[in-house]
């Protein structure tokens, strides 16, 4: 398919690890033209934010019990997006 077709993006699921973005690397050298993640198309850095969950939790801690009280809308994560410097 990435053959016969002007654009490809591939995102979501298959950015969620480092091997994702390999293998997206690895098909567009395959098929020799550029499939995209998003980030890419979009002319932004990759940032495999799930990929680096650990890292991110270990850099920015969540108190005890913060998703708990963010699924019942009682904490506000700009606090955090802002920190993250996106």
């Amino acid at each position: 398919m990435a053959q016969s077709v002007g654009t490809v993006i591939l995102d979501h699921h298959l950015m969620r690890n480092r091997e994702g973005a390999i293998w997206l690397d690895e098909l567009s050298a395959a098929v020799g033209k550029k499939v995209f993640c998003a980030a890419d198309f979009m002319g932004r850095p990759r940032r495999l934010l799930e990929a680096e969950r650990a890292q991110l939790y270990e850099d920015m801690p969540v108190p005890e019990g913060w998703h708990d009280d963010y699924t019942k809308g009682q904490v506000n994560p700009d606090e955090y997006l802002a920190d993250m410097k996106l």
